[in-house]
């Protein structure tokens, strides 16, 4: 059992909403049912009980507002308050305070099936000085673009839209993209 956890709600769609309605119909189920806390993660992540314990640890026990796990795939560093340009959490598992949400808001879903509406919403809350961390104790297995692979998407192209949409949203790139 997970500490402290006494309700999951897991939400299975008949389509494909993409990452951004997705995670956002989540946010809106957890508000909805007075929830604090909130582990939004894609449907291409493994990672054991466990991992979930450590991050509501961090989570309850630091500043911070959201914790990702530690993406094995990749190495990711944090947020810093005010920073313009997004630099490195792996949002794909994430545990969200509802402060946060209430203060930077819902996913933009002008992204689509996903790409950037991560580094958007993180980039809005850094704006407000919102930082998160990523737990390197936390480690989940990312198979990145499973979805969109399985559904015949074109992650490249959908990609190229969202940074398009991205830049001129906020008038230069999110970092790395």
């Amino acid at each position: 059992m997970i500490s402290g956890c006494r309700k999951f709600i897991i939400i299975k769609n008949p389509i494909n909403f993409g990452v951004p309605r997705s995670f956002n119909q989540g946010l809106k189920v957890a508000i909805k049912n007075n929830t604090n806390k909130f582990l939004l993660t894609n449907n291409d992540i493994v990672f054991d009980l466990l991992t979930i314990d450590r991050m509501l640890s961090m989570i309850r026990n630091t500043k911070f507002k959201y914790i990702t796990a530690f993406d094995y795939d990749r190495n990711y560093s944090k947020v810093k308050p005010g920073a313009s340009l997004w630099e490195g959490l792996c949002m794909s598992c994430v545990i969200y305070n509802k402060e946060i949400i209430d203060r930077v808001g819902y996913f933009d879903e002008n992204f689509g099936l996903g790409n950037i509406e991560d580094m958007d919403w993180m980039h809005r809350a850094s704006l407000i000085g919102e930082e998160g961390r990523s737990y390197t104790k936390a480690i989940v297995s990312h198979e990145h673009s499973y979805t969109q692979r399985i559904i015949g998407s074109n992650s490249q192209s959908n990609l190229q839209k969202n940074k398009k949409y991205a830049e001129k949203k906020w008038g230069h790139g999110l970092g790395w993209i």
